[in-house]
């Protein structure tokens, strides 16, 4: 109880209690700062209303439910680039790497399911497949770029034994794999394989390209 008043009486004396004429203070301070930016909200909408930008032609968008879904998609783009995801490793968990043959574009083989475990693990690929596709293709690439491999359109025995002494001295750790610059690449990806679908005129109008 002595020590509870203690510690009373020392908040007290460090932080005393504002009189009359501070809470006034504090009261007339809200009060114009609320007014303020009352203020500042009302003359950015006047501003708007002036040049015509509250027009209904520069919101119709809104109203269409295809722009609320891609929001939604970009927001949990947003969220997925945002978070980083732990990865704990245990390579006897993994599908065996025969890593003594060369693996090319275009071969399916659980040997390349294995090989895209250990990519995924690095952070280079999404999800382990078996067939050797065009994602496959730049993680592998990907993968010889970053350990000074010889760039090949192939994953060689040369680069399967490093892939697979990378996850070796990873085996048995847990660490945080950052996914952001993945989801950068493939936002990336996508719009080059798909031009936008809006353009904006030069009044300044978003017209459907046809």
């Amino acid at each position: 109880m002595a020590n509870a008043q203690s510690v009373s009486s020392m908040r007290d004396a460090l932080y005393e209690a504002p009189g009359p004429k501070t809470r006034v203070k504090m009261f007339v301070g809200t009060i114009v700062s609320l007014a303020a930016i009352a203020a500042l909200i009302a003359f950015v909408v006047y501003r708007f209303w002036v040049t015509g930008q509250l027009s209904s032609r520069y919101w119709e968008l809104f109203s269409w439910r295809t722009t609320w879904i891609y929001l939604g998609k970009g927001l949990l783009g947003t969220f997925q680039v945002a978070l980083t995801a732990a990865v704990s490793v245990r390579e006897d968990a993994l599908h065996a790497l025969d890593t003594s043959r060369t693996m090319c574009f275009g071969e399916v083989s659980d040997n390349i399911y294995a090989m895209t475990e250990r990519l995924q693990l690095l952070g280079l690929i999404g999800e382990p497949t078996n067939t050797f596709n065009g994602d496959v293709l730049d993680a592998v690439t990907g993968f010889q770029s970053s350990y000074d491999l010889p760039a090949a359109a192939c994953a060689s025995p040369e680069m399967l034994s490093a892939l697979s002494d990378a996850i070796s001295a990873l085996s048995g750790k847990t660490y945080t794999l950052d996914m952001q610059m993945q989801s950068a690449l493939e936002i990336c990806r996508l719009a080059a394989a798909k031009p936008q679908q809006y353009s904006v005129s030069p009044d300044g109008t978003w017209k459907r390209n046809s």
